[in-house]
């Protein structure tokens, strides 16, 4: 439409770029900042009031109170229903996109660059749509298998987290109950290297973390390192403590996930080379 025709032209002549350039990140933080910007349109339309609470690093959450505005402000987000630049956004009750979608992509050496070769949503799953480059640009599926699973029964660790991993309530807990990108992906690899497989949520009923006083894992990361389970089929975000005690495999996604922030406005301070160090410091190089 008009408005991603805009963006392209305005952002490519700002970046100097080619829209091919333009990365997903870009699209998704335009997309951001639009469902931002109309939330909070429609909510001063409303007549509504905005009440600031003043938090930074030292100040906590409990001493500044709690953002009395909060509740009513994230009603109006969520009711927001825009045609961005990247998708149509449209949220549910719980705050969730209604109509996810994700790109498969497939890094191409020659090129060192990732190109969109398809995508998965909840209606269609996944759809390819170009023609998959491995390593050595071919695009013959490898035949080599270091271990097989055929034949193999799994037992997979899993946890309701939408849109990877969808339960149908008044289904049960059949693996016929569950669905999601998580679940598409191990039914197509147990199709393809011929193993069985069945789901178990975790022990304890939480989905678990590292407790630094116990020095104890749960949830489905204790299940996963007692045994209970052959694979945690999840959407787990890697970290360093995680990696000290779980294999995990090449991730499928990334969040791109980022914290923003005011910036510092801009002085004409010509001495601002000695802003990092105290007067003492001065006092003593004298």
């Amino acid at each position: 439409g008009d408005l991603y025709k805009t963006f392209v032209k305005k952002y490519s002549q700002l970046m100097g770029i080619t829209e091919h350039d333009i990365t997903p990140y870009a699209r998704l933080a335009f997309d951001a900042v639009y469902v931002f910007v109309v939330g909070l349109d429609n909510y001063f339309n409303d007549n509504n009031p905005l009440r600031e609470r003043t938090i930074d690093v030292w100040n906590s959450f409990e001493k500044a109170g709690n953002f009395e505005d909060g509740p009513l402000l994230y009603k109006y987000f969520k009711n927001v229903s825009v045609s961005g630049v990247s998708k149509h956004l449209e949220f549910n009750a719980g705050g969730e996109i209604k109509n996810p979608k994700y790109d498969i992509v497939n890094f191409i050496t020659s090129e060192a660059y990732f190109r969109e070769i398809g995508s998965w949503t909840p209606a269609n799953g996944v759809t390819i749509h170009d023609k998959v480059v491995f390593s050595g640009s071919t695009t013959q599926i490898p035949t080599y298998q270091i271990d097989s699973l055929r034949g193999e029964h799994l037992i997979l660790g899993i946890d309701v987290d939408p849109p990877f991993i969808i339960h149908e309530e008044s289904c049960g807990d059949g693996i016929e109950c569950y669905s999601g990108y998580c679940i598409d992906l191990v039914r197509d690899l147990a199709k393809t290297l011929g193993f069985s497989y069945s789901f178990r949520k975790p022990s304890d009923g939480t989905w678990g973390g590292y407790n630094e006083k116990t020095k104890e894992w749960s949830g489905i990361f204790k299940d996963l390192l007692e045994g209970n389970i052959d694979i945690a089929t999840v959407h787990m975000s890697i970290n360093s403590i995680r990696e000290k005690d779980i294999d995990f495999s090449v991730p499928f996604m990334q969040a791109g996930l980022t914290v923003v922030i005011r910036g510092k406005e801009e002085t004409n301070d010509g001495y601002f080379f000695l802003s990092p160090f105290k007067a003492e410091v001065f006092y003593g190089i004298g």
